[in-house]
């Protein structure tokens, strides 16, 4: 794979802003009649795929998702339930329970899949071989504090992998500087397409290798909102 992105498909690897990506998320379900709970199923079961092609097997043994309690966690709790299924060692950190419906829905099927789940402490991450950050997605737009911005320097301390869903937690998706702090992911799986803050130069030490995930939208409807300023 050439440079830092790098698609799974051969079309044009396209670029949005937040409000591009909340517009597509709106007008899926809205227009195009896709229930939210479908694109999150496609977005992380996407994300498993590319994991288990691109990981290494001996880090797929210790897994751990740390999941917060937007949607970025729910994608997480998928990500979880197809690793799982893949034969993978997979356990779920919570920072803060789910609190969306479709977040809501994936942990309860990870919990009736018998996958581990616990409170977030520190020492519970320090065994992953891989950890998965599904803390906050590209909707953030405030300074990261408190708890949260302790599990995002516990996390860039661990010895393990880390890779990133949708977009670093802590990095703003627009300008692709933290929001006081971010992880360091060493590959972030961006659903949809590129943000554009992966377009700044110095986002590279947090977003690392770049893969891309579909999330099932309509091709028109990625191309009405793609960012044209490249």
């Amino acid at each position: 794979m050439h440079g830092m992105f790098s698609s799974t498909s051969n079309k044009q690897t396209l670029v949005f802003s937040r409000e591009a990506l909340q517009a597509i998320d709106t007008d899926a379900v809205e227009q195009y009649n896709i229930p939210s709970i479908v694109l999150m199923e496609n977005a992380g079961r996407g994300a498993a795929e590319i994991l288990v092609k691109t990981i290494a097997e001996p880090l797929l043994a210790t897994i751990v998702v740390v999941c917060g309690s937007g949607n970025n966690g729910g994608d997480g709790y998928v990500v979880a339930r197809h690793l799982s299924n893949n034969g993978c060692g997979v356990s779920i950190l919570q920072v803060a329970k789910p609190k969306t419906q479709d977040a809501i829905t994936n942990a309860t099927i990870c919990d009736s899949m018998g996958i581990h789940i616990e409170d977030w402490s520190s020492d519970c991450a320090s065994n992953a071989t891989l950890l998965i950050d599904a803390l906050f997605g590209t909707g953030l737009d405030r300074t990261v504090e408190g708890m949260n911005s302790q599990v995002i320097q516990s996390m860039n301390e661990s010895n393990a992998t880390c890779i990133a869903l949708d977009i670093p937690s802590g990095l703003d998706c627009d300008s692709g500087r933290p929001l006081g702090c971010s992880i360091h992911a060493t590959m972030t799986v961006s659903f949809v397409g590129l943000k554009k803050g992966f377009l700044n130069k110095s986002a590279g030490k947090y977003i690392g290798e770049v893969l891309i995930s579909s999330i099932g939208c309509p091709s028109e409807l990625l191309e009405k909102y793609a960012f044209s300023g490249t």
